[in-house]
């Protein structure tokens, strides 16, 4: 039955994946999209867990806690293309480098947090 859990952190961690993918290369209209909730700096809030949730994803789809460190690798690397992907393929977004900070915070506290537990 263990298996079974694996494969379906397999999918959800795919499904996330592609998610971030998609929603960090999508045009937002900027102005309507922060209008709701008024919080400063909340897209680093959003960036910082989305890859909290992809280390999370990942780690719980392998189980083994000597792979988390190469997993958090990954995600670093994975928000630096995204934000260079950003500045070179969309319209009205551009690369920023707090954004590969709160990316990769959140990428670290989910390998601290976790760690322990695989």
């Amino acid at each position: 039955m263990q298996r079974l859990s694996e494969r379906k952190f397999f999918f959800v961690a795919i499904l996330w994946t592609l998610a971030i993918t998609y929603l960090s290369l999508v045009s937002i209209d900027t102005e309507s999209a922060g209008s709701f909730l008024p919080i400063p700096n909340k897209d680093k809030i959003v960036h910082f867990l989305f890859y909290f949730f992809f280390v999370y994803f990942w780690s719980k789809t392998f189980k083994q806690s000597d792979k988390i460190f190469y997993i958090v690798i990954v995600a670093v690397i994975y928000g630096i293309i995204i934000e260079v992907l950003q500045g070179v393929c969309t319209v009205n977004r551009q690369a920023d480098f707090f954004d590969v900070l709160a990316n990769t915070c959140g990428a670290v506290l989910a390998m601290l947090i976790l760690k322990p537990k695989l």
